[in-house]
Formats: C-alpha cells, sequence, structure tokens
C-alpha cells in the first residue's frame, strides 16, 4: 500500500513520468532487499535501475539526525542533494517522505519524533 500511495502522490503532482512511477512501486521492494537491483537490471530499464540504485544509496542510515546539529543538517542536506542530481530520484525521496508523514501514527513514539525531526530539517528545506 505505502509504494501506491507514494505513486499517487507523484501523479497529484503531475508527475506523469513512467520510469519514476515504476520506480515509486518498486521502491519498497529494493529497500528491504538490495539484492532485488540485479533483478531489475535484467527486467526494466536503465532508468528504472538508475533511480532506484541511487535511492538505495540515500538510505535512511546516511540521513540519521538525533538531534539539531546545523553543521551535520547542511552536510547531509548537501548529501542528499549531490546524490539525487537525477531530479527523478529527488522526487521520489520527496514523495515517500511525504508518506511516511502521513502515516508516522503507525510508528512508535521515537520513530515518528525522527521522521518529523528529518523531514522539518532535511526535507521542508
Amino acid at each position: 500500500v505505502h509504494s501506491k500511495n507514494v505513486a499517487e502522490i507523484l501523479e497529484g503532482q503531475k508527475v506523469v513520468n513512467e520510469n519514476i512511477l515504476t520506480a515509486a512501486y518498486l521502491h519498497e521492494v529494493v529497500k528491504d532487499n538490495p539484492k532485488v537491483l540485479d533483478d531489475i537490471a535484467n527486467q526494466f530499464n536503465k532508468n528504472i535501475f538508475d533511480i532506484l540504485r541511487v535511492y538505495t544509496e540515500i538510505s535512511d542510515k546516511h540521513l540519521r539526525i538525533k538531534e539539531y546539529d546545523p553543521l551535520q543538517v547542511e552536510n547531509t542536506i548537501k548529501t542528499l542533494l549531490n546524490l539525487s542530481l537525477n531530479t527523478s530520484v529527488l522526487s521520489l525521496r520527496l514523495a515517500d517522505k511525504v508518506e511516511n508523514l502521513r502515516t508516522s501514527g503507525v510508528f512508535s513514539t521515537e520513530e515518528r519524533k525522527s521522521i518529523a525531526l528529518r523531514a522539518t530539517l532535511l526535507y521542508a528545506p
């Protein structure tokens, strides 16, 4: 359901690029099992593979912020933007975060705070 909702957010923003929408449907599969990227490389076009490859490089592990540290926030935003030179990846990442915010009630209080902090410090700017 999450992946479908992410694709619908993109469509609501008038994203009609089939590669981005396909990547939206596949991003959770890749996030759960990065080895699936090899299968995607064989079954889908290079654009979809590239979007998902870079998307997985920008994992939440790279974007962990536990408290406000201006230098860490600035460096993390730079990393996010450098890895997202392809606007397709950034569009997918933002739609994914919007969906996470909308459904944050299913997470623990600590996870909700973390999601809100990252959204406020990294994605809102």
